[in-house]
């Protein structure tokens, strides 16, 4: 739920932060568990007091996950004004704006790699045209442009900065729809759903390859699926996302994956 007040926000603040303090307590006591010299005696003890700090650790990263949600909440569905519908920034413009406000070398490749998979698909997928894959090219390259710069205000402050500049309403809205249970916005057309489904993905495919001694050659989607069930890999991505964003396509997830892979493997 999204804080009713300042003082509601502040104490959703304060909790997070209780929150993270018992999960650094719980690391060490787990920690303490791993390095004790087990006897064989013990064994069946220190196996069921991992298990439950591990429990706790992931319930309580859990609760923080869904406490942050609720201090990013945009409070709004409508975005921009429609009489500036087809206005777009120049490519080189918004790689300005990502190169001001995205420091990290990263961040930025994987707002390219989106903004490439965005566009491929509408081209190839969609038939869209010229102005509509600009639209979802766009709308990849600058998803996540105030992450860095704005954290706490994340979403928020690069769609006031496109309203400002008076952008498609359509890109707004799709950049404002890339985390509905982050922001509260809900995909409505193709284009937001696929933002939402190559988001997570794309990042989770980068890093699957990057552990790769031949990084994104003879990569399949089998090594993905199987990296995708394993919850210690890249465990900061949120697998329900996932799942949710590929619920509301019509295309299997193995396809998605291959398409990622197909597309973003050369970018730099």
């Amino acid at each position: 739920m999204e804080p009713e007040n300042d003082d509601q926000y502040v104490n959703t603040l304060f909790l997070i932060e209780d929150l993270k303090d018992e999960i650094t307590r719980l690391q060490t006591a787990r920690q303490t568990l791993i390095t004790k010299i087990i006897i064989p005696g013990n064994c069946s003890s220190f196996k069921t007091g991992f298990r439950k700090s591990n429990r706790k650790l992931r319930a309580h990263k859990n609760k923080i996950i869904l406490l942050t949600m609720s201090t990013h909440l945009l409070g709004r569905n409508t975005f921009g004004d429609v009489a500036n519908a087809g206005n777009l920034m120049p490519v080189e413009e918004a790689h300005q704006l990502l190169n001001e406000w995205v420091p990290n070398d990263r961040l930025r490749l994987h707002m390219k790699q989106v903004a490439a998979v965005m566009k491929a698909w509408a081209t190839e997928k969609e038939q869209a045209d010229e102005l509509t894959a600009r639209k979802w090219e766009l709308a990849g390259l600058l998803h996540d442009a105030d992450w860095e710069k704005y954290p706490d205000d994340h979403c928020r402050v690069i769609v006031e900065e496109l309203e400002r500049r008076d952008i498609d309403p359509e890109v707004i809205h799709c950049i404002a729809s890339h985390g509905p249970r982050y922001f509260g916005v809900e995909p409505n057309n193709i284009m937001d759903k696929m933002i939402y489904v190559f988001d997570e993905l794309s990042g989770f495919i980068h890093a699957s390859a990057l552990i790769r001694p031949t990084k994104y050659d003879g990569m399949n989607v089998k090594s993905v699926m199987k990296k995708l069930k394993t919850p210690s890999f890249a465990a900061q991505v949120n697998r329900d996302d996932i799942t949710d964003a590929i619920a509301r396509i019509n295309t299997p997830l193995e396809d998605i994956i291959q398409f990622i892979i197909d597309h973003q493997k050369d970018v730099q």
